[in-house]
């Protein structure tokens, strides 16, 4: 009895004084960087830290030299079943996505920064910065496309959760137009990937006051993939005769680029019974 009442007592006196005892950094570009990709990261290192091998191999992506962090890469390459030459390791240690065996394989040091110690909820202490080394690796995409690929047409394409965001959108409308002179959409997700319907279309550029007059919620360029702009699309693209399907391609200053076409069956499709 005595001892579950110390032990309630101590709950209670850490809650009082906010204690936490936590250690916190900054990983967002991390969590970008490794979004949709199985990855192996180091122990963190910190910047006065340098002992370990992982330690070492941090050193090396500053430019240290290169053995660690070669000897370091080679290891995890062959823990997920890759053997690979010099070549392969110095792209990496450039940044680049390569291939191999039909894995695409990056690396990168990463680091954590506003790094902080709470011991109380409302008093932190500055600490140094922490570092990863990571190398990460996913199937190469044969159906859908490799997210790095959308980034290179639209920089906001950045994340498996921006299927239906402006900018991949506008990424996708860009890769199609390049590939086949046509309108683009997403049509399912994947690890790291978007499968990408590419569709024949007639394009407009339209102002958002003249889609307004279909739907009045559509008042704004900032709400281009909203269910009243997908509305006032739909209805725009069947009042000019250009088919009765309508989607927003590029968001201008004022101005949509859509895309219309013919579908091959239009109606309502109950979302339960």
């Amino acid at each position: 009895m005595k001892s579950t009442l110390l032990v309630t007592s101590a709950l209670i006196l850490s809650s009082l004084l906010g204690i936490t005892n936590a250690d916190v950094c900054d990983w967002s570009g991390y969590y970008d960087w490794a979004d949709g990709w199985e990855v192996t990261c180091s122990s963190d290192i910190k910047d006065v830290d340098y002992a370990t091998a992982a330690g070492c191999a941090v050193l090396d992506f500053l430019g240290g030299g290169g053995s660690c962090l070669t000897a370091w890469l080679t290891d995890k390459l062959r823990d997920i079943g890759l053997e690979v030459g010099a070549g392969v390791i110095q792209d990496l240690i450039d940044g680049k996505i390569d291939v191999v065996d039909g894995v695409d394989v990056k690396a990168a040091i990463h680091s954590g920064t506003s790094c902080e110690h709470c011991p109380l909820s409302w008093l932190c202490i500055p600490k140094p910065n922490r570092h990863r080394i990571c190398i990460a690796h996913r199937p190469t995409g044969s159906t859908g496309m490799p997210e790095h690929s959308l980034r290179s047409y639209h920089d906001g394409c950045n994340s498996v959760h921006k299927s239906r965001n402006p900018a991949c959108v506008a990424a996708m409308s860009r890769f199609c137009g390049e590939k086949c002179n046509c309108g683009g959409v997403s049509q399912q997700v994947g690890a790291g990937v978007f499968g990408v319907g590419c569709f024949p279309e007639h394009e407009s550029i339209v102002k958002v006051t003249d889609l307004q007059k279909h739907h009045p919620g559509c008042n704004s360029v900032h709400i281009s993939q909203s269910n009243e702009c997908f509305s006032a699309v739909h209805r725009w693209c069947g009042a000019m005769g250009h088919g009765d399907v309508g989607i927003v391609q590029e968001v201008g200053a004022d101005e949509f680029l859509v895309a219309c076409a013919d579908s091959t069956w239009d109606g309502d499709v109950s979302i339960q019974d």
